[in-house]
């Protein structure tokens, strides 16, 4: 019998998330019966259908960047709560993203026989700075959520926060599937590149905690010193940064596209830029997609040195390493890599497998 799988996540659509699209795929494999449950905000992509994946709009209010949204997550903990009390059934999957989700359903998890899969992207005790007796209940109530869970998914050694039997590190790697599909697409993005130019590559969330600000200040004295650079730029950000982009010359900017076309656009760009603000402790366990993204399409990247996740990267697949806030720095590394743009500076991931293969050896038992 199949079974009844159902995913609850802040975000609209699931395609311009990477790891939620590389887990439908997955579970698309085992059963037919998948439902997204969102939190759809007004800024957010437009839905993108997912063969296989039904989705559904829980809480449709407020807008990304808002310094007021975060008073609206007790309300999307409480309509997750309701949601399972009410229309989840004994046996069915239910999957969380983050804390914010995985919370009302471990609660439920000692009235209901589901079973609960906590997919533990962010640690929240890790995500902000504060007391730390404010730090230290977050961590009491994450480890609570992680152990009610059959399942306990973390991105990386580096977020194991204590040992538990449940736990399973899924590094961010490609879909096997989504690197194929991007391949096929290449020439798609063609267009992009200036053969002339050093073609620069900036994706994903573009917000202050992720370098967005670092950036920006770059990309305007790149062009004060009318650098031979072009800046490729998709993803989202709220209506500042976005304006601002669009005021540079040097910079194209594409919006959000699917997992599968912003990994094809890494095969013809030069360089990959990705920034952690290192004050929070949450960057400094960071592994993101686009590292991973990189390291499989043979990307160069340029990572802030100052956050303790990027030592490896460093040390053993040939990622540039800046301190954070440093724009010289950074303009010096691009004219490093201008000088020799055409050659790739990565070394071997044999370590690592597609995401999709390991996430089968996890679930397979499950569903």
């Amino acid at each position: 019998m199949k079974a009844n799988v159902h995913i609850y996540s802040v975000g609209y659509n699931i395609n311009s998330q990477p790891y939620l699209s590389k887990l439908a795929k997955v579970l698309s494999c085992y059963t037919d019966k998948i439902t997204f449950h969102c939190w759809r905000r007004k800024n957010t992509p437009s839905s993108s259908e997912h063969k296989g994946v039904k989705t559904r709009v829980l809480l449709n209010y407020g807008n990304d960047g808002s310094k007021y949204v975060a008073l609206v997550y007790p309300i999307w903990m409480f309509l997750v709560f309701i949601d399972c009390l009410f229309k989840r059934k004994s046996g069915d999957v239910v999957i969380c993203s983050k804390f914010e989700s995985g919370f009302p359903v471990a609660l439920l998890c000692h009235f209901k026989k589901i079973k609960f899969i906590y997919l533990d992207r962010d640690n929240l005790a890790f995500s902000y700075r504060g007391h730390p007796i404010v730090k230290s209940i977050a961590l009491k109530l994450e480890s609570f959520v992680a152990r009610q869970a059959i399942l306990h998914l973390v991105p990386g050694e580096n977020r194991v926060y204590e040992q538990r039997d449940n736990i399973r590190v899924i590094h961010n790697t490609p879909h096997s599937e989504t690197l194929a599909e991007a391949e096929k697409k290449i020439n798609k993005w063609q267009h992009l590149r200036s053969d002339n130019k050093l073609n620069v590559y900036i994706n994903g969330w573009m917000s202050e905690r992720r370098g967005i600000d670092f950036i920006l200040n770059t990309i305007e004295k790149c062009e004060n010193m009318k650098l031979p650079i072009h800046f490729i730029v998709a993803g989202s950000g709220d209506d500042r940064v976005i304006n601002r982009l669009e005021l540079f010359k040097s910079v194209s900017y594409i919006g959000c596209v699917s997992n599968a076309d912003a990994l094809a656009i890494y095969y013809v760009m030069d360089l990959l830029l990705s920034f952690y603000d290192p004050v929070y402790e949450i960057h400094q366990r960071a592994e993101p997609n686009k590292w991973y993204d990189a390291l499989f399409t043979s990307t160069n990247v340029i990572v802030n040195n100052d956050i303790k996740a990027s030592e490896i990267f460093i040390d053993n697949y040939g990622f540039t390493g800046v301190k954070y806030g440093d724009v010289l720095g950074l303009i010096n590394c691009f004219m490093d890599y201008q000088k020799d743009k055409d050659e790739s500076k990565m070394t071997s991931y044999d370590d690592f497998i597609c995401w999709d293969k390991r996430v089968h050896s996890v679930l397979k038992d499950i569903l």
